[in-house]
């Protein structure tokens, strides 16, 4: 009966792999979805069916020219070998309709009864039963949202369910190893049955990132200021929708509200531009930011999402070894309530201090927090001495009225105390400023600036200064001559 079987079923496939230019003659009246198959080499493909999960599978075959014929249907079993014999007969299963089809590979040998001519028809049977069971809750922590979705079949399984066996690819077994089966191949598109999916949030403030995997979902995004991740800020309902890819309409799955329990921290520093009493605060963009001492600075927290929020200066390495402390100043507040700071600015000498932000979640009994890390320059004191100038002309015209200090916002930088004497050749002095270098109009040459005009000739000027940084600024080329002509 074995040997009998297998002769058998080999002139099947002979007659079923000779090219047939005609229409198929094995139907499936009631899919829902047809196409055929890809075989590799062969001219003529084989029809596959597919079902959907609240339709019953049945076939029916006929012979080219609708003569009356008698029918023997097989079912394709991948675990027999060698391949030649995997096509078995279904006992019983002589009538032209086949009912009740379970998913696999079906062979009709139709035989006309006028003249025992015989045809072979095979046809591939799926059903798409897929469904979205739940989208839930797997993981809820600082750094990301994770979601799990459960399918019916299993996630891994289902790409499983839409493939063929390609015929073409088999063996003579007596020129080759019998076991050696049929390649598989897939109906589906190179992304499997869940190719093509959306993944949204139900809360329009809630973005998704663009690009995610399944069936495990990570919500997370990354901190551009620290590098960090971190997961939704607000709470939201996520949506699932699985696009078909045989035009069955889409699966659809949602979550329950989930809340956010994530905290994002941002930070922007200001600096105090203006020289009086009206603040003009500048927004710092470079990576590190420099300003004079003492440095007068806004920190604005950007935080998303938080309860609390917390700032800490660190002190410049230097001054922490020479005994300061580590961290000078520290502020903190409700994140309703205020998210500026102003650290005072007799802490900013000359140095480089870290500028840290920390902002805070709880939720329960789960505590986020979420820290940056920025550092601000004061820039080391300094007096340009190319900009004392050696002579002016007091004259009332427009040009060199004053003796100052030329271009004084950039020629001078963290100065703590500024002193300047100017005497005449034979030592009286005729004029003298202290206070702030920026500020310093000049002497107008005027004795003491509002007496009689002092006479024409070389005066001599002293300059004292000191930086916040405790550098001396006197002597040298910080004395010198004065030409005042009239």
């Amino acid at each position: 009966m074995r040997k009998g079987l297998v002769a058998s079923v080999l002139i099947l496939f002979v007659v079923c792999l000779m090219p047939y230019n005609g229409t198929a003659q094995i139907y499936a009246p009631s899919k829902d979805w047809g196409g055929l198959t890809q075989y590799l080499t062969e001219e003529n493909q084989d029809s596959v069916f597919i079902f959907f999960d609240d339709n019953e599978p049945w076939l029916r075959a006929q012979f080219s020219d609708s003569s009356a014929s008698a029918y023997q249907w097989y079912k394709y079993d991948s675990e027999i070998n060698p391949t030649i014999d995997r096509f078995q007969p279904l006992a019983g299963q002589t009538d032209s309709t086949l009912f009740l089809v379970s998913p696999g590979g079906y062979l009709v040998e139709v035989v006309r009864q006028s003249d025992d001519s015989t045809e072979v028809y095979v046809a591939w049977v799926m059903v798409d039963d897929v469904q979205l069971i739940a989208l839930s809750l797997n993981s809820n922590s600082c750094q990301s949202l994770g979601l799990y979705l459960s399918t019916s079949p299993n996630f891994y399984d289902v790409n499983a369910h839409f493939t063929y066996f390609d015929l073409s690819n088999y063996y003579n077994p007596e020129d080759e190893p019998a076991t050696n089966p049929h390649q598989e191949r897939s109906l589906l598109p190179s992304g499997g049955y869940f190719g093509s999916f959306v993944f949204e949030s139900l809360n329009p403030a809630v973005e998704v990132p663009m690009s995610i995997g399944l069936p495990f979902i990570d919500v997370e995004f990354e901190n551009e200021q620290n590098g960090k991740t971190y997961g939704p800020l607000a709470d939201a309902a996520y949506r699932l929708t699985v696009n078909n890819p045989f035009g069955k309409d889409d699966l659809v799955i949602e979550t329950d509200e989930i809340q956010a329990i994530a905290t994002k921290v941002g930070l922007d520093i200001y600096f105090n531009t203006s020289n009086d009493n009206l603040p003009n605060w500048v927004r710092q963009n470079d990576e590190l930011p420099s300003g004079e001492a003492l440095l007068e600075m806004k920190l604005e927290s950007t935080a998303e999402n938080a309860d609390s929020l917390f700032w800490n200066i660190i002190n410049d390495d230097i001054l922490v070894k020479g005994g300061g402390d580590s961290i000078v100043w520290s502020d903190k507040s409700l994140f309703s309530e205020r998210v500026e700071s102003y650290p005072p600015k007799k802490y900013f000498v000359p140095g480089i201090f870290g500028v840290e932000h920390v902002s805070k979640k709880v939720t329960g009994n789960q505590v986020c927090m979420d820290t940056i890390l920025r550092s601000v320059e004061v820039d080391t004191s300094f007096i340009n001495p190319a900009a004392i100038p050696n002579v002016f002309s007091p004259n009332d015209d427009p040009v060199n009225q004053f003796f100052v200090l030329k271009d004084a916002e950039t020629s001078v930088t963290s100065i703590k105390s500024f002193k300047i004497s100017i005497v005449s050749r034979w030592g009286d002095k005729v004029y003298e400023y202290s206070g702030n270098p920026k500020e310093w109009e000049g002497w107008n040459g005027q004795v003491n600036g509002d007496g009689k005009p002092a006479s024409e000739g070389v005066y001599f000027y002293v300059i004292e200064a000191v930086g916040w940084d405790g550098r001396k600024y006197k002597g040298g080329v910080y004395k010198g001559f004065l030409h005042l002509f009239r």
